[in-house]
């Protein structure tokens, strides 16, 4: 007598909501980037919503952009800036701390990765 497998649905009958849910980070696109010599990496759904930014050219790895030979891409900016853009678009949400100062160089970082800072609607 045969044993039966049952197995779960594969790829092709999920849903995209299904797939999505079943995909584990290590199955997803990591992108490294190397910012002023500080590190970070993300998933490449954090970029998403920017596709049509600087930063989304990532995604389609634009020859123009520069990739060291570890995989990063590099930008000369302010890694501590970087870090308050990528919380952005993970939570959609401003983390950055108030003040003048601090909002006018939020403003020129966006606008250097051509990421409107209205891209989920008015800042919360």
């Amino acid at each position: 007598m045969e044993t039966m497998i049952t197995t779960t649905k594969g790829p092709q009958e999920m849903t995209p909501e299904e797939l999505d849910s079943t995909l584990d980070v290590q199955y997803k696109r990591i992108l490294k980037f190397d910012i002023g010599g500080d590190k970070f990496e993300c998933t490449e759904e954090t970029l998403l919503p920017v596709k049509d930014s600087l930063l989304g050219r990532v995604l389609q790895e634009d020859p123009i952009l520069y990739k060291d030979a570890k995989g990063y891409f590099f930008f000369d900016r302010n890694g501590k800036f970087f870090s308050y853009i990528l919380d952005f678009l993970r939570t959609k949400k401003k983390s950055w701390p108030e003040g003048n100062e601090v909002q006018k160089k939020m403003e020129k970082e966006f606008e250097y990765f051509g990421i409107p800072m209205d891209v989920f609607g008015k800042l919360k």
